[in-house]
């Protein structure tokens, strides 16, 4: 298998952790993109982010940054 750079927004979540956790394990290089909302984060990123995946803070409604990511990634997993 060939390795990917692959986006996965709301990737900080439950469910976002745990598949950014196996796509890190299949050896591709991940990105995750997360707001952070305080009511579910409210101390910041949580400890149990895959080190090995590049955390960004921001909102696909920013159009700038979250064009930007799509031309980095091959793969967006929409969470």
């Amino acid at each position: 298998m060939t390795a990917k750079n692959i986006l996965v927004t709301g990737g900080a979540g439950f469910i976002g952790s745990f598949l950014v956790d196996r796509l890190v394990e299949e050896g591709h290089k991940v990105t995750i993109l997360d707001c952070l909302e305080p009511q579910v984060h409210p101390d910041g990123p949580p400890d149990y982010l895959n080190p090995e995946a590049e955390f960004v803070q921001g909102n696909i409604l920013d159009r700038i940054l979250f064009s930007k990511l799509l031309k980095e990634n091959e793969i967006v997993y929409h969470l």
